[in-house]
Formats: structure tokens, sequence, C-alpha cells
């Protein structure tokens, strides 16, 4: 039959169709399971413009249609530069917000050098000011990187929303709702990220000072022969020990001021870790920081490791 025959004379055109069909919506599959569920919402009009261009796929275009090539055409060129800019999207979200974010999380603001053990009592707070100062300047400048990292984030998508429009496109750029949830997203993440931290390092503190060499008061000093480093070898002390009583120098309760001190610069550390949305470069302001925040966990943090720190040292001793 004739109709047969101009099928059969189409044949390597609906195959090579065929095959593009099929192509973009591998791609279309992969492309959109790569979006990640944060900014999802965020590229609200995109994915509905895609959908839109693909739609006629599903109702009007057939095999016969003279459309059907730049259908196709559009839907692939959409779907490319959807992938495009996931992949620089994806790749400010990984390396430059979660890479930091983890970064802070595990950063320890204490100083227990094993090269600088034991260390004299009245060096240890000199000493991790020192030390908490420069990790607290880190931890903000990673905090700076991460809140510029998400500034970068919105400012892509918009961006190439512009180009598109001035080429003739349809590209509305971000989706207006979504922008101050992205950004209260990552501010929550790097709050939990920084008060991790300063948890880490009480925890650190805990286990790494409160390790006592005997459960005794007799057997620490037998242990510690007249002479030993106290709280796992962190503060220097010298012991002696008569028929009456114990000698300690310098005392216990020396000795747990200075940690509980330490611990205290810890939190106070947040104050230099600096609060989102401001104008850095305004320094006649007064700037807001995540300590402001944080304080609302003094009764969990301060509280709970510092009075613990006094209950546990009376209790060893």
């Amino acid at each position: 039959p004739q109709g047969a025959s101009l099928l059969l004379m189409q044949d390597e055109k609906f195959k090579n169709q065929y095959g593009r069909l099929s192509y973009i919506l591998r791609e279309y599959e992969r492309v959109v399971n790569r979006i990640n569920p944060v900014i999802k919402n965020l590229l609200k009009f995109q994915l509905e413009h895609l959908d839109e261009t693909m739609a006629p796929g599903l109702t009007t275009i057939t095999w016969t249609s003279l459309a059907i090539n730049d259908y196709l055409h559009n839907v692939e060129h959409l779907v490319s530069k959807l992938d495009d800019m996931l992949t620089k999207m994806n790749d400010i979200i990984e390396t430059r917000i979660e890479n930091n974010l983890k970064i802070i999380s595990r950063s320890l603001l204490v100083d227990l050098d094993e090269d600088k053990l034991p260390f004299v009592v009245e060096e240890f707070v000199m000493v991790q000011d020192a030390y908490i100062k420069d990790m607290s300047v880190y931890m903000d400048s990673k905090n700076l990187e991460v809140e510029m990292a998400v500034s970068d984030l919105l400012e892509l998508v918009d961006t190439i929303a512009a180009a598109d429009r001035a080429a003739g496109g349809n590209n509305k750029g971000t989706n207006p709702a979504a922008v101050p949830k992205l950004i209260q997203h990552y501010n929550r993440l790097m709050y939990h990220a920084v008060l991790t931290s300063i948890k880490a390092s009480y925890m650190f503190i805990k286990k790494r000072v409160y390790t006592g060499g005997g459960s005794s008061l007799l057997g620490a000093v037998s242990a510690a022969k007249k002479e030993t480093s106290f709280f796992s070898s962190v503060v220097e002390v010298d012991m002696s020990a008569n028929p009456i009583t114990v000698v300690m120098k310098p005392s216990l309760g020396d000795v747990q001021d200075v940690i509980n001190r330490g611990a205290i610069s810890i939190l106070r550390a947040t104050k230099r870790v600096l609060s989102w949305g401001q104008d850095r470069k305004n320094t006649t302001q007064d700037f807001s920081s995540f300590f402001d925040e944080i304080a609302g966990e003094k009764e969990v943090v301060k509280r709970s490791e510092e009075r613990r720190v006094g209950k546990e040292c009376r209790s060893r001793w």
C-alpha cells in the first residue's frame, strides 16, 4: 500500500526521532533526580516551564507532526540547561556549604595538645583563650563562606534567568517565596554546627580532663608518688600526703576555677561568629552573633557542663 511505502521511506527519520525522544526522557529522569530537595521549591518556575514545554508530547505532537523536531530540540535544550545549572548549584552546596558546615561542627574549641601538656595552672586559661580566639575567627570565616555561598546560589539562578530572558526566553528566576526559607534552612544548619562544636568541646574536656588514674584518693596519691599531673596530665599539680591530710598545690578550687573559666571562654567564642544578614563592611555598627541565639541554650550547655565540672571534680577527690 502507498501508506506503508511512505512509512518505510521515513523509517530512518522515525528511528532517529524515537532514539532522541528516548534519550531525552532518560536525561529528564536523571536530571530531575539530581535536584537537591532543599532547592526544589527554589526552582519551581524552571520546573514548571520544563513540564509545560514537554506537555505537547502527551497531547498534540505525533510522529507525523511537522513541529516534532522543534519540540525535541526545545525539550532537549531545556533539560541540558537545567542539568548545567544543577551541576553548578550542587557544587556550591557540596563544596562551599555542606563541607564548611562539617568543618565547623567538627572544630574543637580547646587546645589539649600532648606536646604542651601538662599546663601550669596559671597558663591554662591564657593558652586556651588564645587558641579559642584563633579558632573562633576561623569558624567565623567558614560561617561567612557559607553565607556567601547561599547568596551565590540564589544569584546563580537569577543570573541564568536574566541571560535567558535577554535571549528571548521566559525564565522567571528564583521562586521569591522559597528564598527566605532557603536562607533560614542553612542558617539553622549553621547554628547547629556551631552548637555541636561547643558541645563536642565540652565533652572533649570532660573525657580528657576527668579520667582519673585511681578510683580513690589513696590510690591516686599512691600512683602519683608524691607528684602527679592532675586530671590526666592536663594541669600540673604537686601532691603530698601525711597521716592527717593530703595537700594539693595548686588547690582543687584553683584547678576547678581555671577549667570552668576555659569552659566559659568556649561559649563566649560564639560572639565572634557573626549572625547572617549584616553589613560587615560597616565597622561602626554593633554586630549580632550566634552567641545571642546560643545563649538560649545556656541552661543546657553552660550550666549542665560547668556545674558537672565542679560536681565530678569534688566526687573524685
